[in-house]
């Protein structure tokens, strides 16, 4: 039976201003790099909203075998919902965006059409709401350099608050004796302080940032490399439908 791949989002509640999204888009598109599938897309909506003009820009990419969207409005969210459809979600999103984007009309791939325009990379690499983009830039980066790990993943972390549930990344990686965290909102990397491997993503969550009490986490693991991060860090990231 194919796996029901529960949704991952990845946002901070946004202030409603309508920023350049297509460069957002590209810039993210950049920083995922092009060992991933990735397509710039234009979405249309029915009506407007607080977070969203009528008409803007996203990024669409895969990684670990799931389809996600980038929205500088909104943060990162995985779109599919099974296993194992990867190529067909690719093909046609349209039910997958239906489903995760409130009066969604339809969208446009617009790839080809900006794809000689390459902004310039802020030297931080910052984005608005790119807290998941930039633990996987950070990861292509480490990989690039030849940096060594037993395991990573990104470690996707929830909060409450008076404006509603917000959400933040970390990329978690390295050995089991010295696991390291990159927190992108810091722009630092840190050691994890020792974790038994029944710990939860929750309680690993609840150690990095004690002081705001999280609610939730999951932890999606990264490839290569070849050991994954579930052998020392269980998650419930997928379960069976």
């Amino acid at each position: 039976m194919r796996r029901l791949l529960l949704a991952l989002f990845v946002a901070f509640p946004t202030c409603g201003l309508w920023a350049d999204s297509l460069a957002f888009a590209l810039q993210a598109r950049a920083m995922v790099g092009p060992e991933h599938w990735s397509r710039v897309i234009e979405i249309e909506r029915r009506v407007s909203h607080p977070h969203h003009p009528p008409s803007f820009h996203a990024l669409l990419f895969e990684l670990e075998d799931r389809l996600w969207l980038y929205d500088s409005n909104e943060g990162t969210q995985s779109l599919s919902l099974f296993a194992g459809r990867l190529a067909q979600d690719e093909a046609d999103p349209t039910e997958l965006l239906r489903a995760a984007l409130p009066h969604f009309s339809g969208y446009r791939d617009v790839t080809a059409d900006v794809a000689s325009l390459h902004p310039a990379a802020p030297k931080n690499e910052k984005i608005p709401f790119g807290c998941f983009i930039e633990c996987v830039a950070r990861w292509r980066g480490l990989r690039a350099a030849g940096t060594s790990a037993e395991f990573a993943g990104i470690l996707a972390i929830y909060f409450d608050s008076a404006a509603g549930s917000r959400g933040h990344s970390v990329l978690i990686y390295g050995g089991e004796d010295q696991p390291q965290v990159f927190d992108p909102e810091e722009g630092s990397t840190t050691r994890l302080r020792s974790v038994g491997e029944t710990n939860t993503p929750l309680q690993i969550a609840r150690t990095l940032y004690f002081r705001a009490n999280p609610t939730r986490a999951r932890l999606l693991a990264l490839h290569p490399p070849e050991v994954a991060i579930v052998a020392h860090f269980p998650t419930s990231s997928r379960r069976s439908s």
